[in-house]
C-alpha cells in the first residue's frame, strides 16, 4: 500500500474513533448533575486531546505512513462527521418545535 494512501486511511480510523469516543462520552454523561457534566466532558476532551497527540507524534516517527496526509484526512473526516451529526440533530430538533 502507497505512504499516501496509508495516511489517508490512519487519519479516517482515527477522525471515526475520536468521534465515536465523543459520542460515547456525551451519551452517558447526559444524565449526570450539570457540574459534574461539565466536568466529564471537558476532561474526555482533554485526555482525546492528548491521546491523539500522542498518536500524531508516534505517527511523524513512522516512515511507512505520509503524516501530513494522515492529518488533513482526519481534520477532513472528523469534520465530516460533525457536519452529519450537527444536521441530524437540528432535523431532530426542528421535528419537535411546534408549529403556530
Amino acid at each position: 500500500m502507497d505512504r499516501v494512501m496509508l495516511g489517508a486511511v490512519v487519519g479516517v480510523t482515527l477522525a471515526g474513533l475520536n468521534f465515536l469516543v465523543s459520542t460515547w462520552i456525551s451519551s452517558k454523561v447526559k444524565f449526570r448533575a450539570k457540574l459534574t457534566a461539565v466536568a466529564v466532558i471537558l476532561a474526555g476532551f482533554i485526555g482525546r486531546l492528548g491521546a491523539l497527540g500522542l498518536l500524531f507524534y508516534g505517527l511523524s516517527r513512522v516512515q511507512g505512513v505520509h503524516f501530513q496526509t494522515a492529518l488533513l484526512t482526519f481534520a477532513g473526516a472528523f469534520t465530516v462527521c460533525l457536519a452529519i451529526k450537527t444536521t441530524r440533530f437540528y432535523r431532530r430538533v426542528k421535528s419537535l418545535t411546534p408549529e403556530m
